[in-house]
């Protein structure tokens, strides 16, 4: 049985793999709603925050990225590369601190 910080390392990693094989391979074959949704996937990670405006930030992105989800997914509104771009920047600001949180090293940008 793995601790909270394992989990979290392995959820992490995860994350990781999300955003640089699916979501921006689907930015780069322009299936920004595909981005969108991918992007989406890495933002579930929020817990143990102390820092209201960090939270704050982070459930701005969590709420637009879930909002954003079922509409990228039944395709009832086309999102474009400003969006799908948004979207993998905006995970990939909640996937960096959260790493920051374990005290690993960040993401590269």
């Amino acid at each position: 049985m793995k601790n909270t910080r394992e989990g979290g390392i392995r959820l992490i990693q995860e994350a990781e793999d999300i955003l640089r094989r699916d979501a921006q391979g689907a930015l780069n074959e322009k299936d920004f709603n595909m981005a969108v949704r991918r992007a989406q996937e890495v933002v579930g990670l929020k817990r143990g925050i102390d820092d209201p405006a960090l939270l704050q930030r982070i459930e701005e992105v969590s709420l637009w990225l879930a909002e954003s989800r079922a509409s990228s997914f039944y395709l009832d509104r086309e999102y474009g590369a400003e969006d799908a771009e948004k979207a993998i920047q905006d995970a990939a600001f909640v996937l960096s601190e959260a790493k920051k949180l374990l005290g690993l090293a960040a993401i590269p940008a």
